[in-house]
């Protein structure tokens, strides 16, 4: 009698780790749902992946990128200065490129001054103008730009084995800590048992 009570933590530790572990796969899996005498199992990830893949992109759109930080990053000065850096290398050759198909008696007047001096005026012609396109071209971008669908429809898409996986790849440790935890609470249940039936014991 007294062998079989110390066996009600190791039977509880059994029962609480399974009980865990269970819990555990079926948040993915059956991947498909199945009936058993009219119980209805759908793993919870596979059941409501819509949802899970709506809240995420919420969240990115919300909380991570936004139009606005899309905007704040593009609209900064040093954004506009490389812009304007690029643009002043391809002129120097886009100019001399044309001046080379010149006639030679007009290329005869052309030298390093007035190439300056034209480079100078189409530069300063584009760093009043940079600002206005890059506004239009951000003003586009909010139409066409839709963050939380991008998130949503690459979520959803996910086969369900990479999204499992995913899952697991980054919270492994606490899941297996559930496990766990299900065998140690078993345990002390167990022990609470024997502890109950020695304190009953006439």
């Amino acid at each position: 009698m007294s062998l079989m009570i110390w066996l009600f933590p190791i039977v509880g530790a059994a029962i609480g780790w399974f009980t865990n572990f269970l819990a555990v796969r079926m948040i993915f899996r059956p991947r498909e749902p199945h009936s058993i005498l009219g119980v209805r199992f759908h793993g919870l990830l596979p059941r409501r992946r819509h949802e899970f893949a709506e809240s995420i992109a919420e969240t990115v759109e919300r909380e991570l990128i936004s139009h606005e930080d899309v905007r704040r990053v593009l609209s900064q000065p040093e954004t506009h200065a490389h812009i304007l850096e690029a643009i002043n290398a391809r002129l120097d050759q886009a100019i001399k490129n044309r001046l080379s198909d010149l006639p030679p008696m007009v290329s005869m007047f052309v030298n390093d001054d007035l190439i300056a001096k034209i480079r100078s005026g189409l530069t300063k012609e584009l760093d009043d103008l940079i600002p206005e396109v890059m506004d239009g071209v951000l003003d586009k971008v909010e139409h066409q730009l839709d963050f939380k669908k991008m998130v949503y429809d690459r979520i959803d898409a996910f086969p369900m084995e990479q999204l499992e996986g995913i899952v697991l790849r980054i919270a492994r440790k606490e899941l297996r800590s559930i496990e766990i935890l299900g065998g140690v609470l078993g345990f002390l249940i167990g022990l609470a048992q024997v502890g109950l039936v020695f304190l009953t014991r006439p």
